[in-house]
């Protein structure tokens, strides 16, 4: 596990050792379930990357699909 140092603003530490009192938990622990909640919200996987990549094409995709398979017999 690699550290990391980061600032945070008084008042979200504030509420983090409210959350850390309450829970009886350590504050590395909550802000590393935190961390992965967050990254679990907001993973892409590759289909999501792709998805609307042609978006700003005009045509039909077919149409675009057969000139470029005609490319391949030349």
């Amino acid at each position: 596990m690699t550290r990391i140092v980061i600032d945070l603003p008084d008042e979200d530490l504030r509420l983090l050792d409210t959350i850390k009192t309450v829970q009886k938990k350590p504050r590395a622990e909550i802000i590393r379930k935190a961390i992965s909640g967050y990254l679990i919200d907001n993973r892409f996987n590759e289909a999501e990357k792709a998805f609307g990549i042609w978006k700003e094409q005009n045509g039909d995709g077919l149409t675009f699909q057969t000139t470029l398979r005609e490319e391949w017999q030349q």
